[in-house]
């Protein structure tokens, strides 16, 4: 059943990015900027025309795929997992200050995200590394912060990665809950050529995370159609934790083996799934409540069983701009 299902959605997956290529031509819809219907974004930013017309073009046939994808979710469904939730001590939020998908440029955004989900670990990427915005963060358990440039804002990191991290390093000194830097996208910066990983491009960032406070961890964010494409092995020795995430919300049907490669791949590293609220890579739209809390529910059986060593809600922007998303994850954590 499964299978004749992928068949079906395949088809239905091409449609969407034949309507969603039109559409973005129609409207100059950019990546992220679109929210539910009615959307109150007050303090964050305005909904352009672009992004109501890019919803109302591409909404019709996400719906058809999330009929597909929910027919699916259910036949993975497992009874036992029901009541299942997910311990907020093992959660982390992800945000911070930035002027692209529809983000916010307040100094508190990640604070604001972080206490929606009365949870005590954050991520903070996209804004400055500066004092302003790092000591804040001293009210929570444990911080990671981006210490690449990879998603950011050129203005918000005038320096180089290596110089961003050993700034991390000195702040961890100050705030010892700043156990991480992370770098997001890490295929992007670990590139020495096509798609060749190089463990001497990772190398000086890696020591400046650590030149200040050596029990630094090094995380990377790596996407779950990655895993097949890349050879990690160069780039091994000087990760901790890896941030697994998946770029589309079909992506989900496949979630079981995606973890399990990736514990393959990554033998003996610290693993945290991300939670995109926001469906970044497939309709770029909002993802199906009923997927949210089947992939938490999976997540809280994981973190149960020794799969996982925690979960990355995205994040703080995704709160507005898809509500009954964010209630869904909120529901799913105990």
């Amino acid at each position: 059943m499964m299978d004749d299902l992928k068949t079906r959605l395949q088809a239905k997956l091409e449609e969407l990015r034949a309507v969603k290529k039109n559409a973005i031509a129609e409207t100059g819809h950019k990546l992220g900027e679109s929210c539910a219907p009615g959307a109150d974004l007050t303090g964050q930013c305005e909904v352009t025309p672009a992004a109501a017309a890019y919803y109302a073009k591409v909404a019709p046939v996400s719906a058809e795929v999330d009929a597909m994808l929910l027919e699916g979710v259910r036949q993975l469904e497992d009874p036992a997992d029901a009541d299942l939730k997910v311990p907020r001590a093992q959660a982390w939020v992800w945000g911070g200050p930035t002027p692209f998908w529809f983000g916010s440029l307040a100094a508190d955004t990640l604070l604001v995200g972080a206490d929606y989900f009365q949870v005590r670990n954050v991520v903070y990427v996209g804004g400055p590394v500066t004092e302003e915005f790092i000591a804040p963060l001293a009210k929570y358990d444990q911080v990671m912060v981006q210490m690449t440039d990879t998603c950011r804002a050129e203005e918000f990191q005038p320096e180089t990665d290596e110089e961003c991290a050993e700034k991390i390093s000195r702040f961890s000194v100050k705030y010892p809950n700043i156990v991480a830097g992370i770098m997001d996208d890490a295929t992007r910066t670990g590139h020495n050529d096509d798609q060749t990983l190089s463990g001497e491009v990772f190398s000086p960032i890696v020591a400046a995370i650590r030149r200040h406070n050596p029990a630094m961890k090094v995380a990377a964010v790596i996407y779950a159609h990655e895993l097949d494409a890349f050879d990690f092995t160069p780039i091994l020795p000087q990760l901790d934790t890896i941030n697994l995430w998946f770029w589309g919300k079909n992506e989900l049907l496949d979630l079981d083996e995606r973890v399990a490669k990736c514990r393959q791949v990554f033998p003996g590293k610290e693993l945290l799934m991300g939670i995109y609220i926001h469906d970044y890579g497939c309709a770029d739209l909002g993802t199906p409540p009923e997927c949210l809390r089947f992939q938490m529910r999976r997540a809280a059986r994981m973190l149960r069983n020794g799969m996982l060593n925690g979960i990355v809600i995205f994040g703080d922007r995704e709160i507005r701009k898809w509500p009954q998303g964010a209630q869904a994850v909120l529901d799913c954590l105990d």
